[in-house]
């Protein structure tokens, strides 16, 4: 087998796994522009079972009003390898790499990940909390059977990642967005700016990108495992 395809395919074995794993557990929320009078999201709260509280810099005019579904979540894992041949180390290495954002249907209860079963993961509402929250919550409890199974992986993934010296990976779970048929909307009018709309309008349970670094996806607002 041609070298190139064989280290094609077992990335492809080892992002395979790694959509199961989460780097650093953690809260990570994108500013979402450098104006601090933009209407955007400053802050992103999980509760550990089926509700996200996304907390905005102005206060929310038409919470009830939006499809909860203009937002999206993918469970998101970047990478880049430099291959060195051993078998002809004066070549130049060889960089691969890409990004992937998945669809949680078929995971959430602690099943193997598989990208073309199940229904898609969905929020069944969006309601106030305070004045400037806007409170989504899960059709299914996220709960922790995805987090439990990230940490299961996280090893098994660490020995793949250790076959690629210098190798970057980074992975976790984001919230999309895309305003559709009504824009969720500031008091004064203002319409949030989509946020990795590409994952939101996609019918697939899968979406790859030959790019590193979270491609399409600005600001990033993870979620956090607890």
């Amino acid at each position: 087998m041609d070298r190139s395809l064989e280290l094609s395919l077992t990335l492809r074995g080892c992002w395979s796994l790694a959509a199961l794993v989460m780097a650093t557990p953690m809260i990570g929320c994108g500013p979402g522009g450098v104006d601090n009078d933009t209407f955007r999201v400053t802050s992103l709260a999980f509760d550990g079972d089926d509700t996200l509280t996304l907390t905005f810099t102005k206060p929310i005019a038409n919470a009830a009003e939006i499809d909860p579904n203009d937002f999206r979540i993918s469970l998101s894992r970047t990478f880049r390898v430099s291959y060195q041949d051993p078998y002809n180390p004066n070549a130049a290495p060889v960089v691969y790499e890409g990004s992937y954002y998945g669809d949680l249907a078929g995971y959430v209860n602690g099943y193997g990940y598989d990208y073309d079963y199940g229904a898609r993961f969905s929020f069944a509402s969006a309601s106030l909390g305070a004045s400037d929250q806007l409170v989504l919550e899960m059709s299914t409890p996220l709960g922790a059977g995805v987090c439990d199974t990230i940490e299961a992986y996280l090893d098994n993934f660490g020995m793949s990642a250790a076959e690629f010296p210098g190798s970057v990976f980074e992975m976790g779970l984001f919230v999309h967005y895309a305003g559709q048929d009504i824009p969720l909307e500031s008091e004064r009018g203002e319409a949030l700016v989509d946020i990795g709309p590409d994952w939101v309008l996609s019918e697939e349970n899968y979406m790859g990108i030959p790019e590193f670094g979270f491609p399409r996806l600005g600001p990033r607002l993870q979620i956090p495992c607890s």
